[in-house]
């Protein structure tokens, strides 16, 4: 199969396709006919991205396949799978959208948020860099000329005098840290990986959140479809788009198998937060485990906006406070040179 490569400015409008077919098929229209409709209004590259899956969905491709061809991101192409197999593929597309809109609206926040840290931080190196060529050599002629600098001033002028030379050295010795680390993390297993980054603050709260989100959704709504939960549990294990899913349920299906219960699995699992053992027996008692589930679901997805516009707000703060320490570095880089010149006057 021939995949097909949307750039990056085009991604941009996914998002609105996406929904838009969802809409329609609501609305009654047939998939082909939808994806045709919605040529006439989009951008070439994507007309073409549609004639493609188009094809493959006339050669019999399904309809999650077929949008994989276009190279569209793994957790669209996982919507489309699950709600495919519950047979409401219009609602498929436009959680597949929203999900996709809101992951776009965030990264382009957390750029927002960082842009003008790095400007600023970019401006103090030209002034690091201006005072190391023209600034340094004036004032370190002057110390030796007079012999009158103090200690202070003779290990700040050192230092000033080595940093062009030492944040290479530094900025090299990090590349070669993260290269060793990401080969050591290739090397393991997507629920070894998992493990791993959930035991990381922060990350490991936001990470647990979101795998809890995505399983209590659409465990929800193939149960909601008539599938029983170990049927459920199989089309997490026959999907190839998320190897964590795909790993996490074969090892729920052995549990089963071993005689456990599914809200005993989940509560000794590290991979989902504690809430999904209670929502999952609560639910069995009560026999809306489907719906509690969707409705937990839902609470998750606003606990994820949440926590993550509280941490990108907590970005720019720090951002600034590094760029105000590298200032503040500045300016004692000027004036104790000029105190002490001062002092000898």
């Amino acid at each position: 199969m021939v995949r097909f490569h949307l750039r990056s400015d085009t991604m941009k409008r996914i998002p609105n396709v996406l929904k838009r077919i969802g809409r329609l098929l609501e609305q009654g229209y047939p998939l082909d006919i939808s994806l045709i409709f919605i040529k006439q209004y989009v951008p070439k590259q994507i007309e073409h991205s549609l004639d493609v899956v188009l094809a493959h969905l006339k050669e019999g491709y399904t309809i999650h396949e077929s949008f994989s061809l276009i190279k569209v991101p793994k957790s669209t192409l996982l919507f489309l799978y699950f709600y495919e197999k519950q047979g409401d593929i219009s609602q498929g597309f436009i959680q597949a959208g929203t999900y996709l809109e809101q992951q776009m609206k965030f990264k382009h926040q957390f750029l927002k948020l960082i842009s003008y840290p790095l400007i600023l931080i970019s401006f103090c190196l030209f002034l690091l860099g201006f005072m190391y060529q023209f600034v340094l050599p004036n004032f370190k002629s002057y110390f030796l000329t007079t012999q009158s600098s103090s200690i202070y001033s003779e290990l700040l002028l050192q230092g000033v005098y080595y940093l062009p030379y030492t944040l290479p050295l530094i900025f090299i010795s990090l590349l070669v840290v993260f290269g060793f680390y990401y080969i050591k993390l290739k090397a393991k297993s997507a629920y070894d990986l998992a493990l791993h980054f959930i035991s990381v603050p922060i990350l490991g709260m936001f990470l647990q959140t979101l795998i809890t989100y995505f399983f209590s959704l659409q465990l929800g709504r193939l149960l909601c479809a008539g599938m029983s939960i170990k049927q459920s549990l199989q089309q997490f294990e026959q999907q190839n788009y998320y190897s964590l899913f795909q790993l996490e349920g074969i090892n729920l299906m052995n549990g089963l198998r071993e005689g456990y219960t599914l809200p005993d699995l989940i509560r000794v699992s590290p991979l989902y937060l504690k809430e999904l053992g209670f929502v999952l027996e609560n639910g069995s008692k009560t026999g809306y485990l489907a719906t509690d589930l969707i409705q937990y679901s839902e609470i998750l997805y606003l606990e994820l906006e949440y926590l993550i516009q509280k941490y990108l707000k907590r970005i720019q703060p720090v951002a600034f406070l590094v760029v105000g320490g590298f200032v503040f570095l500045l300016f004692l880089l000027t004036l104790m040179p000029i105190y002490e010149m001062m002092n000898n006057v």
